[in-house]
């Protein structure tokens, strides 16, 4: 059972960490910047990611022509694995109410240490190959050929590689600070209660 809380702890904290970068418009605006989307589609591009946050938040609908029916056809399945994290994250949020207080320690270090080697693992894995990493997880999540477009396409003029790259270990940085700040945690209260 310990091992369970400890596991929905590391989810939780990755899966936040995750939420936490993709809806970030800052950081979305610095990268149309740079790769062009704003030169090409001038202020549409942060209109219609404002409708894409909206829409994967379940705060809207997706009702822009700015996609063709391929492309939205893709952000309907995206949105699906938006909803099982989601899922995931309140089962998260769920199993924190069973720690004990008297395990608390126990599994803010555990969850510190696990949580920092996952993390590290996949940090060597985009060193030597982002590319596979992001080709695998589409090919795990969604059907063959659905997730493949021109790059004459908009959604990949807007949703460059380099973005996804960049969300990437960004999420990965959050998550390392988030894990080392559990362990730093625990040493503090393990301090003080002696």
């Amino acid at each position: 059972m310990k091992q369970l809380k400890i596991f929905f702890f590391v989810l939780l904290i990755i899966l936040l960490s995750f939420l936490v970068n993709i809806f970030n418009s800052n950081f979305y605006n610095e990268k149309f910047k740079e790769n062009g989307a704003y030169e090409t589609f001038g202020e549409e591009a942060y209109s219609v990611n404002t409708e894409v946050f909206k829409y994967l938040s379940f705060r809207g609908e997706l009702n822009t022509n700015f996609f063709n029916e391929k492309e939205k056809e893709h952000l309907k399945d995206v949105r699906r694995l938006f909803t099982g994290g989601y899922i995931l994250l309140l089962i998260s949020l769920f199993s924190l109410s069973f720690i004990k207080k008297t395990e608390l320690n126990n599994i803010l270090l555990k969850s510190g240490v696990i949580g920092f080697a996952f993390i590290l693992l996949f940090v060597l894995l985009s060193y030597f190959g982002f590319n596979a990493l992001f080709t695998g997880f589409h090919e795990v999540f969604f059907e063959d050929g659905t997730w493949l477009f021109n790059p004459d396409e908009n959604i990949t003029k807007l949703y460059t590689f380099d973005l996804f790259y960049d969300l990437f270990l960004r999420t990965l940085l959050t998550s390392i600070f988030l894990f080392f700040l559990l362990i730093i945690i625990y040493m503090v209260k393990v301090k003080y209660q002696k």
